[in-house]
């Protein structure tokens, strides 16, 4: 096993927390440092060995762990789930290639329900596939349509009265009721049929600020360094947990839409240095380097890169790194908002999943490779 080196910050990256609805919370350093010390020791990572003939994983999109412990994967790209054992071991796979029940042309997203049913979502397809949780046999085929202009993308997560899946509009569509410049993603809560519960989305945020370049004929996107993005994560209670990267405010919801209340922290944004610059241009295209030289970029990173809801209701957010560091601050924040600890992960880690007391999450090495790893928690 491997220990991480982690430890609480100063009170300058602590900043203060409010939630709507409920009292202020003022944290400093005399509150936290030494109240709480989470640690975190590395069980496995896997996904690429000298001996295979090259790495398990491409893009993981979303990583689920059952009661029992065991670690589903979806890679983008895979027509298949894998499964990973308590300590990482590749013990089967779900799903084949093809377009029958059971089967995929891209695995997107995969979650598991209380019973420890698991269910998958085909972006290509817009289907829902539900297994049985032991033997893994198919239970459930659920399609869901289009709307309008609007394209359902990803799963966001699994309810007692069906499924919450965002949509957006792909680009290039132009409509009275598809205007470019007001794109969004929706959150609709549909049914065990895959039917919409309700006209108007659970919860709505910009898109992904993106590189747009269009002529009378094509029009091309390409992502946006450094630009900002929404977020989408079901938590414990069946709360919808949602927040736009620019800052640190994350608001959570109740399935009826009302919101319950809203996590802000103060946070100082990082600029994006020279360094940050070169790095960027020295690893593009000649054809992308004229794309990025005509465009504006932000001036700042974002405020995190991702936040994750812990089983126990607790938010972890991954804050943004500076160029070259080995590690990036994460906050720990309680279900009320105040802070528990602030820890240092590795900066090539994206956390995923937080259950049992475990930490998953896709470590990207630096050659690129994306494994998956998975850590104990001890508090």
């Amino acid at each position: 096993m491997k220990s991480l080196v982690l430890g609480s910050l100063v009170a300058a990256a602590l900043g203060l927390f409010t939630a709507t609805g409920l009292s202020s919370v003022h944290t400093d350093a005399a509150d936290v440092l030494g109240a709480v010390d989470v640690k975190l020791e590395e069980i496995f990572r896997t996904g690429h060995d000298a001996d295979e003939e090259g790495p398990l994983f491409s893009i993981v999109r979303r990583i689920a762990v059952n009661s029992e412990g065991l670690v589903y994967v979806a890679n983008w790209g895979s027509a298949s789930v894998y499964v990973l054992s308590q300590t990482g071991q590749l013990v089967s796979e779900i799903g084949r290639e093809g377009r029958g029940p059971g089967e995929f042309d891209r695995v997107d997203d995969v979650f598991v329900d209380d019973g420890d049913a698991v269910i998958v979502w085909d972006g290509s397809q817009w289907r829902v596939t539900v297994f049985t949780p032991s033997e893994h046999r198919v239970a459930e085929t659920i399609s869901v349509a289009e709307a309008g202009a609007s394209h359902p993308s990803r799963l966001i997560g699994v309810v007692r009265e069906g499924f919450l899946v965002s949509f957006r509009t792909p680009y290039g569509m132009t409509s009275e009721w598809a205007p470019e410049l007001e794109r969004s993603v929706d959150i609709f809560l549909l049914d065990r049929n895959g039917r919409r519960k309700k006209g108007l989305p659970l919860a709505s945020l910009p898109e992904r600020e993106s590189i747009t370049k269009s002529t009378a004929s094509t029009m091309s996107v390409s992502v946006m360094p450094f630009g900002r993005i929404p977020q989408f994560t079901l938590g414990p209670d069946e709360l919808l947990y949602s927040g736009w990267n620019d800052a640190i405010k994350i608001t959570v919801q109740s399935m009826d839409g009302a919101t319950q209340r809203i996590l802000e922290h103060e946070h100082e944004a990082l600029p994006v240095t020279s360094a940050d610059l070169s790095e960027l241009f020295d690893n593009a295209s000649e054809g992308r380097r004229r794309t990025l030289r005509e465009t504006t970029l932000p001036k700042t990173k974002p405020a995190y890169r991702q936040f994750v809801v812990a089983d126990d209701g607790r938010l972890w957010v991954q804050l943004s790194a500076e160029h070259g560091a080995s590690t990036a601050a994460c906050l720990i924040l309680n279900a009320d908002g105040s802070v528990l600890d602030t820890v240092d992960l590795p900066s090539g880690l994206r956390l995923e999943a937080i259950r049992h007391e475990k930490a998953y999450g896709v470590l990207t090495t630096d050659d690129g490779i994306p494994l998956v790893a998975g850590y104990a928690i001890t508090m």
